[in-house]
């Protein structure tokens, strides 16, 4: 994690001015931000999505077990959830929606 995100965290946390940190974070390139390593992980655990072949794994993990993966899924799905939430609402304030034919 880029020393900028913990430094605006440690601001929030005490109370102190965010500004430098903000500039620090706007400074990072778009390669380095904790947004596009988690889009580039999706992008590659889902680039060659195929049920079927997870369906055939499934009875031969042995060092994770089905119900394990079960509620390793649906915790990541929960996160994601999270983010997509955040990501919406932000699009929502800033890009608000005109009524009008996209």
């Amino acid at each position: 994690m880029d020393g900028s995100y913990q430094q605006y965290f440690i601001a929030v946390v005490s109370r102190a001015s965010t500004k430098e940190a903000e500039r620090g974070i706007a400074a990072i390139p778009e390669d380095r931000r904790y947004l596009t390593r988690v889009l580039d992980s999706l992008d590659t655990a889902f680039a060659d999505f195929d049920t079927e072949t997870a369906m055939l794994d499934l009875p031969h993990m042995q060092n994770r077990k089905p119900e394990a993966i079960e509620r390793y899924l649906e915790f990541r799905l929960r996160q994601f959830k999270m983010l997509l939430d955040a990501v919406e609402d932000y699009v929502e304030e800033k890009f608000p929606a005109t009524g009008g034919h996209s």
